[in-house]
C-alpha cells in the first residue's frame, strides 16, 4: 500500500499504470474504500481487489 496515504485520505496513480501525460494524479477515498482496504490489510500478500483468484492488476471505467 506504498501508493495508498490513509491519514489524507487519497491513493496516488504513477504514471506507468495511467494513460494520462503528467507524472502521476491523486484519488480521493471516501468512506467505503478506506474501510476496505484498513480491514484488508496484511490480509494478503499483494492485492486488496482479486477475481478467481487472481489480482486485479488493471480496471476500467464504466461510463
Amino acid at each position: 500500500m506504498e501508493n495508498v496515504d490513509l491519514k489524507n485520505r487519497h491513493a496516488w496513480v504513477n504514471i506507468g499504470s495511467a494513460k494520462v501525460k503528467t507524472k502521476g494524479f491523486g484519488i480521493p477515498l471516501n468512506s467505503v474504500v478506506l474501510y476496505v482496504l484498513k480491514n484488508f490489510k496484511g490480509k494478503r500478500p499483494t492485492h486488496v481487489f482479486s477475481y478467481k483468484g487472481n489480482p486485479i492488476k488493471r480496471a476500467g471505467l464504466v461510463v
